[in-house]
This record gives C-alpha cells, structure tokens and sequence, in this order.
C-alpha cells in the first residue's frame, strides 16, 4: 500500500494495532517515488524539460551505469528475505540507471526569479537505480549530469537494450 505521507502511513497503520508496533512498523517504511506514464504513453514534457520517457542529451554522452559496489551483500541484507535476494540479483546485473527526467537550464534559469544559483545553458538529466536504490544509503543510487552541449546537438538517446530487458522481468 502506497501513502502520500508518513503521518497518513502512521494514521493508518495507529487504526489497527498498537502504539508500540506502529512506532516500529512506520520506522521501517522506505520513500518511494512513482512516476506514471503520461494519457498515451508519451513522456511528460514542458517548457522547463521532461519527466520520463528518455533523455534527450548530447550524442558524445552515452547513458550512465552504477558503479559496481563492493558491499553488495550488505544493499541486499536491507532488503531482507522478502527483497533480498532481487536486490542482489539486480546489483550483480550492474543495469544501467533508470532515466527519471530532465530539466533545460536555459528555460529554468528565466522561470525561477531572483534566484541566479543555476546555470543558463544546458540540461540536468537526472537518473536512478529503480531496483535497489532505496536500500542503499551510499552514493551510487543516483546520477545527475550537466549536458552543456547546445540544444542543436543533442538527440534523444534509446532505453538501452539491457535495462528494456530487465523491466520485462
């Protein structure tokens, strides 16, 4: 069961045992983030870039993998005998990221006034490892890349081969 937030989880759960066991049970509760494909199936685009679908980004970039970690046992133990033994089978797999989306600099940097932190050209593309990055607390889960290259030259890159393989399982 999905909850928008963790006091909803905590209503919930607080409605069918006791005070101890929610307190223990919400302590075990890991965030997920759920993107739904757009009516149609096309990616969720705007002015300001795209959620989903895949990264439109210069051709000299190819499409990030994780580092390998060297405590693959320890990412799959967080996911316990229920979850475990996926993690670990998708870990060794060394997949590349999941595309999440995008956001062109040049339109953001307009759209957010007074605020001049952000670069004016460019894309941040933004990747995560779907399959087992919400049980690993390192740095390998996620990816962010600065495309500075011009609009011009960049092209919208394929799902790799690898990773369309692995969602079909």
């Amino acid at each position: 069961m999905l909850f928008q937030t963790i006091d909803e989880a905590r209503r919930f759960i607080a409605g069918v045992t006791s005070a101890d066991m929610t307190d223990a049970l919400v302590a075990l509760l890991i965030p997920v983030l759920v993107l739904d494909p757009a009516p149609g199936g096309g990616a969720n685009t705007g002015a300001l870039g795209h959620l989903g679908g895949t990264p439109v980004m210069s051709a000299a970039i190819d499409w990030p993998i994780p580092a390998m970690p060297d405590n693959i046992d320890a990412i799959a133990e967080n996911g316990g005998s229920t979850h475990g033994p996926h993690i670990r089978q998708k870990l060794e797999q060394n997949l590349p990221y999941s595309f999440i989306g995008q956001l062109d600099l040049a339109s953001a940097s307009g759209a957010l006034p007074g605020d001049d932190s952000l670069p004016d050209h460019g894309r941040l593309l933004f990747f995560y490892d779907i399959d087992t990055g919400p049980w690993d607390t390192g740095t390998r889960a996620g990816k962010v890349i600065w495309d500075r290259s011009p609009a011009s030259d960049a092209i919208r890159h394929p799902t790799p081969v690898a990773l369309k393989k692995a969602e079909e399982t």
